[in-house]
């Protein structure tokens, strides 16, 4: 079934192409997240089992919880993150994964700034 699925939308591309549709075209590499500046316009999504704050000053997370933001996820018992300073601190069971580095400690808290790496308490 999923050959048939992609011989139809080969064919689907195809068509639309003839009729002056969007062509598609294979890429071999993922376009990289934006850095620095353009990074901050990128969305964050904070899931938790329990999330409180103040609109566009502090986001305070509790319980399983997952902040992501482009190729970051940051991953952690408790987070606080103050949107003014960019920053996320994360508390407990610690895990953070950017470009591929992985970071993460049991007990640890760590602050992540988006326009630098981290910082070990």
């Amino acid at each position: 079934m999923p050959l048939a699925l992609s011989v139809l939308c080969v064919d689907a591309s195809a068509q639309a192409a003839q009729d002056g549709g969007i062509e598609l075209r294979p890429s071999p590499a993922l376009t990289p997240a934006p850095r620095g500046d353009a990074a901050k316009t990128l969305p964050i999504i904070l899931r938790a089992r329990e999330l409180r704050g103040r609109p566009d000053l502090e986001a305070i997370a509790e319980g399983d919880v997952e902040l992501r933001r482009g190729n970051v996820v940051i991953r952690a018992d408790r987070l606080n993150y103050e949107q003014v300073e960019d920053l996320a601190r994360a508390v407990g069971n610690v895990h953070i994964s950017e470009n591929g580095n992985v970071f993460s400690g049991p007990g640890t808290a760590l602050w992540y700034h988006f326009a630098i790496l981290f910082e070990a308490l």
